[in-house]
């Protein structure tokens, strides 16, 4: 989904939370937390 080096525009530490922006965004909810924890390892 991202690069690993582009750390500068998607900071680890707020994956999940952009994932929940992107969620909503695409879908109109929250991404499944269920989802988050796989896609977080």
């Amino acid at each position: 989904m991202f690069a690993a080096n582009d750390d500068d525009i998607w900071p680890m530490d707020d994956t999940a939370e952009a994932l929940r922006h992107l969620g909503r965004d695409i879908l109109d909810e929250p991404v499944p937390e269920f989802l988050l924890k796989a896609l977080e390892g």
